[in-house]
């Protein structure tokens, strides 16, 4: 879950189709990154085949 705004984190806070449903429904915050740098994370990622709480945890530590 990304964002296009000009700076700040990505926070799951709104109800009603927003963050906080989609949150529920599986997806993960990406921080800081742009949806650019969240999806050539993601293709790293999958490139990695990394499974378990490390691709959680690359998206949250992750400041570029």
């Amino acid at each position: 879950m990304t964002t296009r705004a000009t700076h700040g984190p990505v926070v799951p806070i709104y109800g009603d189709g927003g963050g906080v449903d989609l949150v529920r429904a599986g997806a993960k915050p990406a921080g800081m990154l742009s949806p650019a740098h969240a999806r050539v994370l993601q293709m790293l990622l999958i490139s990695q085949k990394l499974t378990g709480p490390e691709p959680h945890s690359a998206f949250t530590s992750s400041t570029f």
